[in-house]
C-alpha cells in the first residue's frame, strides 16, 4: 500500500573538491570543466534511470499490468492513451504499489551516480517527473484514476519534460555557442597582441641596426680623416740680415738675405 505522501527523493550534498592547474586559470578553462562535468554526470545519471527503468519493464512481477500502462520509460513518441475507464482491483492494486516504489528506487539511485557535488539540470528535469508520475501512481493505486486518466496524465508529464528538455539544451547549446564565440575572440586578440608585439621588435631591431651602421659610418669617416695626408704650411719669407760696422765717425750697415 502506498503512503498517503508523494515519494520524494533527497539530495545529497558533499564537499567534493575539484583543483584545476595552477597556472593560467581562466574563465574558460572553468566553464569547460563546469560543462564536462554537467555532460558526463548527466549522461551516467540518465543511463542508470534508463537501465533500472529497463530492469523494470522486463520484470515478471509486473506482467499484469503491461496492457495497462506501460513499465518502463515512454517511448518517444509515446502511444496514444487507450480509452480505459476501468480502476485496479485489489491485486492490481498491490501491484501499482509495489511498482511506484521500484520506480522510486530507480530515481534514487540514479540520484546517488555521478558526482554528488552537483546535481545536472538534465537529471533535476527527470527525477521531478518521476515524482509527478509516482503520485498519479498513488493517485491510480487510491482508485481515484482509471487507467484511461493515469495514462493520460502521464503523457501530459512527458510532453512537460521533453519541452523542458528542449528548452534546456537550447539554453546549453546558446551558452556554449558563446563560450566558443569569447574563446574565438580571445585567441584572435592573443594572435594581435603576438603581431604587434612581434612588430614591434623587429621595429627595435630595425633601429638598432640603423643606429649600428650610422656609428660604423662615423667611425671610418673619423679614420679616414685621420689618414688623409696634411698639405705643407708655407714658411713665412726670410728675414733680411744687417751688418753694420763704424767707418770713421759713421756707422754704415748693409742687409742681405740669410
Amino acid at each position: 500500500m502506498l503512503s498517503s505522501g508523494t515519494p520524494a527523493v533527497e539530495r545529497s550534498q558533499s564537499s567534493v573538491q575539484l583543483h584545476p592547474p595552477s597556472s593560467r586559470v581562466t574563465v574558460r578553462w572553468l566553464a569547460a570543466l563546469a560543462l564536462a562535468c554537467l555532460a558526463q554526470a548527466g549522461q551516467a545519471q540518465q543511463d542508470e534511470l534508463s537501465e533500472c527503468l529497463g530492469r523494470l519493464a522486463a520484470d515478471a512481477r509486473f506482467a499484469p499490468l503491461a496492457g495497462r500502462i506501460v513499465l518502463g520509460t515512454l517511448p518517444d513518441p509515446p502511444p496514444p492513451a487507450a480509452i480505459d475507464t476501468g480502476y485496479p482491483d485489489a491485486a492490481q492494486q498491490k501491484l501499482v504499489g509495489a511498482w511506484a516504489a521500484a520506480r522510486t528506487e530507480c530515481v534514487k539511485a540514479a540520484a546517488r551516480v555521478g558526482n554528488a557535488m552537483y546535481r545536472p539540470p538534465l537529471v533535476t528535469i527527470g527525477i521531478e517527473a518521476e515524482n509527478r508520475l509516482l503520485a498519479a501512481a498513488e493517485v491510480l493505486h487510491n482508485r481515484k484514476l482509471s487507467w484511461g486518466e493515469f495514462n493520460r496524465e502521464r503523457l501530459v508529464i512527458a510532453e512537460a519534460q521533453r519541452a523542458r528538455i528542449a528548452a534546456l539544451r537550447q539554453r546549453s547549446e546558446a551558452q556554449r555557442s558563446l563560450h566558443e564565440q569569447a574563446d574565438r575572440h580571445a585567441r584572435e586578440r592573443e594572435q594581435l597582441q603576438r603581431e604587434v608585439e612581434e612588430a614591434e621588435r623587429q621595429a627595435n631591431a630595425a633601429r638598432a641596426q640603423a643606429a649600428q651602421a650610422q656609428a660604423q659610418a662615423t667611425q671610418a669617416q673619423r679614420r679616414l680623416e685621420e689618414q688623409r695626408p696634411r698639405p705643407y704650411s708655407k714658411l713665412p719669407p726670410p728675414r733680411p740680415v744687417r751688418d753694420c760696422f763704424r767707418f770713421e765717425n759713421r756707422v754704415i750697415c748693409t742687409s742681405a738675405p740669410r
